[in-house]
C-alpha cells in the first residue's frame, strides 16, 4: 500500500496539455501488475505515477466504467476504513484525451471518490485542490483499452464482477465491432475467451463460460445507471444557493438567526435518511433555532432515460418530500424543507437541474439552474 505522502520522486517529468507533472515511482507489486495487465493488451504505461488535480480527471457519465452498477455505498464504507488505516492498495488508471486535453478515468470510480470524500472531510483550505495519484496508460485500440478495463476490475479491492457487467462487456463488444461478419460458432468462441479472460470468478473453466455465455445471450439487454458525483451536486448547489453542504451535511448559522441545513448524496434514498438523521441532531443541538432546509438529490437514471421518465421521477421525488414536510417537519413547527433541487444527468443536456420550491402543501416548479 502506499500514501501519497511516501511517494518518492523519479527524477523525471512529463507534460500532459500544458502541465508538467512529475513522476514518482510505485510500489514494486502494484507496478508488476500494472504492467503486466497493460502489456497483455497491447499497452503502454506511459507514467507510473502522476499526481492529478481531481477536477481534471474526467468522471462524468463513467465513460469508460464496465461495470453496470455505479458507486455501491457498501464499498465506499470498506475503501474508506482501508485507505485511511493503511493507504491506497492499487492506483487509479486514466489515459490522456489529447482532443480534449483532459484526463479519463479507466479504472478506480470507487477510489477516486473515496480520496475525494477524505480531502473534503479534511481540507478546510477551499483553495487547496485536490490532488490524487494515477497511473496514465495508452492503448492502441479501443478493444484493447476495453479489454485492460475489463481484466483491470480483478484487482484485490475491487467488487466481484455480476453476471449483468458479463452481459454489459459483450453488449460493448458488440456495439464495438468485436463480432462484425462472425458466424454464430466464431462468435460464441470470441466471446468464451473474453469471459475468461476477464470474468475469471465467473467463468473460470471452459464449460462455465459455454453455460454463462449460452444464459447471457438469453438474458434480457442492461443499461448502466449513472450519479452524479460529490462534487457535481456541490457545483449544482452553489449555482443554486451560492454555498453548498459539507459531507457531513451539518447546519450553519445564517444571519438572520435561522439554520441553514443541507442534505446531499449520491443515492436519492440515501439522500432522505442522511436529511432525516441531520435534522434531528441538529434538532437536539439547536434548541432555540428554526431551520431553513433546503436538500439536493438526483433522478436515478441511465444513459437510455428518456425526458419523459425524469419528469415522472421528480413528481415522485417531490411528493415522497411533500409527504415528509407535512408528516414529520411542519408539525414540530422547527422549519420544514423549502427548496428542492434535483439533478437530472443525462448524456446530451436532456433536461437541466431544477429548483423546486415549498408552496403551501407541496412543491412548485421554480428555476432552472
Amino acid at each position: 500500500m502506499f500514501s501519497v505522502n511516501d511517494l518518492k520522486k523519479t527524477g523525471k517529468n512529463i507534460k500532459f496539455g500544458k502541465t508538467d507533472y512529475d513522476v514518482y515511482n510505485l510500489d514494486e507489486f502494484e507496478a508488476l501488475r500494472l504492467k503486466h495487465n497493460t502489456k497483455k493488451n497491447n499497452g503502454n504505461i506511459v507514467a507510473g505515477c502522476i499526481l492529478v488535480n481531481y477536477q481534471d480527471i474526467l468522471t462524468k457519465g463513467r465513460p469508460m466504467q464496465t461495470r453496470v452498477r455505479d458507486t455501491e455505498d457498501s464499498k465506499i464504507i470498506e475503501l474508506t476504513s482501508q485507505i485511511k488505516e493503511g493507504g491506497l492498495l492499487n492506483i487509479p488508471t486514466v489515459k490522456w484525451d489529447k482532443k480534449k486535453g483532459e484526463f479519463v478515468l479507466l479504472g478506480g470510480h470507487h477510489r477516486l471518490t473515496v480520496l475525494w470524500n477524505i480531502y473534503d472531510e479534511t481540507e478546510e483550505d477551499p483553495d487547496v485542490p485536490c490532488v490524487v495519484p494515477v497511473c496514465v496508460l495508452d492503448f492502441p485500440t479501443k478493444e484493447d483499452q476495453h479489454n485492460f478495463c475489463n481484466a483491470d476490475n480483478n484487482h484485490p479491492t475491487s467488487l466481484d464482477h455480476t453476471r449483468e457487467d458479463a452481459k454489459k462487456m459483450l453488449q460493448d463488444k458488440e456495439d464495438m465491432g468485436a463480432f462484425k461478419r462472425l458466424d454464430d460458432k466464431k462468435k460464441e468462441a470470441k466471446a468464451i475467451k473474453y469471459l475468461m479472460s476477464g470474468y475469471t470468478a465467473l467463468a473460470p473453466t471452459i464449460r462455465k463460460a459455454q453455460n454463462l455465455y449460452k444464459k447471457l445471450q438469453a438474458a434480457p439487454t442492461v443499461v448502466s445507471y449513472i450519479k452524479p458525483p460529490v462534487p457535481e451536486i456541490k457545483q449544482a448547489q452553489k449555482a443554486a444557493w451560492g454555498h453548498s453542504s459539507n459531507q457531513k451535511h451539518a447546519a450553519a448559522l445564517q444571519d438572520d438567526g435561522s439554520v441553514a441545513l443541507h442534505g446531499n448524496s449520491q443515492m436519492y434514498q440515501n439522500t432522505l435518511g442522511n436529511f432525516r438523521k441531520n435534522f434531528w441532531r441538529q434538532f437536539g443541538n439547536c434548541p432555540a433555532q428554526k431551520f431553513e432546509m433546503k436538500l439536493a438529490t438526483h433522478v436515478q437514471i441511465t444513459k437510455n432515460t428518456s425526458p419523459d421518465h425524469i419528469r415522472k421521477s421528480r413528481e415522485t421525488i417531490l411528493q415522497d418530500l411533500a409527504n415528509e414536510n407535512n408528516m414529520m417537519y411542519l408539525p414540530v413547527g422547527r422549519g420544514h424543507v423549502e427548496e428542492v433541487l434535483i439533478m437530472a444527468q443525462i448524456k446530451d443536456g436532456i433536461e437541466q437541474d431544477a429548483i423546486h420550491v415549498w408552496d403551501k402543501d407541496k412543491f412548485v416548479f421554480s428555476r432552472n439552474i
